[in-house]
């Protein structure tokens, strides 16, 4: 089976699943949601890797400990990731108010009381075991696709996985950035310590935020994170431009050097 095909088929079979369970409610849906998903993306990972016999483990799930040129790359990346996402979930909440719409927070399942359980459960596993399937497994097998598509196409399927909730655009582009971190780094720990600092931050806004309205300086928050959010995207273009800059540089050596050889066989040959 194509390694694409089999990456569509097996995410389109764990959507479906997994969009069938949200239909029911029942007592600590949310954590058995996320202890399900543990299960699920770990084994759809193993079963996308057996589609990719001859690709190592770990260069199929990139797990290349991070450069210290990476740190800065994920610094910058996760700037644009939080602050993208504060600003998504404000502009969702700002039409829902205008609509006469009704959501709930994206952690209003959880149960502040529980507090370890809730860490597990949003925090640490999705960090994972996300990333695990979605930047390590699917991506690995969108190879076949340009690296634009296959970002596109694996952002969709991890925010079909979430659910057309109201923040499903918010879930697309999380997929974006955590994609592009992937390819700029090729360091699947890089994504996951990025995604695990969103979900950080994500729960303690969302645990303090009866006291943050109090403060209502709702205007002037946006306005920070309009301010970091371009922040991010000009480091994150500086340094993908020196990248670049650096990789050209470095086929350019190669290419010299290769000319280099060849001219100097061609001329022994000549002497013959």
């Amino acid at each position: 089976m194509n390694r694409m095909v089999a990456a569509v088929s097996v995410s389109g079979i764990l959507v479906a699943l997994m969009w069938v369970i949200r239909f029911f409610e029942f007592s600590y849906k949310n954590y058995f949601i996320a202890g399900l998903s543990v299960v699920l993306f770990f084994l759809g990972g193993l079963l996308l890797k057996f589609f990719s016999p001859r690709i190592r483990f770990r260069k199929f799930f990139r797990l290349k400990l991070p450069e210290r040129s990476d740190l800065f790359v994920v610094l910058w990346m996760e700037l644009l990731l939080v602050s993208g996402s504060f600003l998504l979930n404000y502009l969702i909440g700002w039409i829902c108010v205008q609509w006469d719409l009704q959501i709930l927070p994206a952690f209003a399942g959880l149960e502040k009381e529980h507090f370890i359980l809730s860490v597990l459960t949003v925090i640490i596993l999705p960090s994972f075991f996300e990333e695990f399937y979605f930047r390590g497994a699917v991506l690995s097998s969108l190879r076949e696709l340009k690296p634009h598509y296959a970002v596109l196409l694996s952002s969709l399927i991890f925010m079909l996985m979430h659910g057309l909730t109201p923040y499903f655009l918010t879930n697309f582009y999380a997929g974006l950035i955590l994609g592009y971190l992937l390819y700029w780094t090729k360091s699947l720990p890089c994504v996951i310590l990025a995604h695990f600092l969103n979900n950080v931050l994500s729960y303690v806004l969302y645990a303090y935020s009866e006291k943050l309205n109090v403060l209502d300086k709702d205007m002037f928050i946006v306005y920070v994170l309009i301010l970091f959010w371009l922040l991010g995207v000009y480091k994150t273009l500086s340094l993908s431009v020196k990248r670049l800059k650096k990789q050209a540089a470095q086929d350019a050596t190669v290419i010299n050097e290769g000319a280099r050889v060849w001219e100097e066989r061609s001329q022994k040959k000549y002497e013959r």
